[in-house]
């Protein structure tokens, strides 16, 4: 159930998502006032992270259960 797995990826990293979403608005402000820098990555890779984690877990857990 890739939807509900996403969900509950969502919720658990949902804090780090603020963050990366704050930054990319702050992101897109600053390019309107033609300051190209993004400095965003970091947050990103920590909320991709996180993502990636819940979903590895899931996966991992998922296997354990079809043994």
């Amino acid at each position: 159930d890739r939807l509900a797995t996403m969900d509950e990826a969502n919720r658990i990293c949902k804090d780090l998502a603020a963050t990366y979403w704050k930054c990319m608005d702050s992101t897109r402000k600053n390019v309107l006032s033609g300051n190209l820098e993004n400095n965003c990555d970091d947050c990103f890779e920590d909320y991709s992270f996180c993502v990636k984690e819940v979903m590895r877990q899931k996966v991992a857990h998922a296997k354990e259960n079809k043994k």
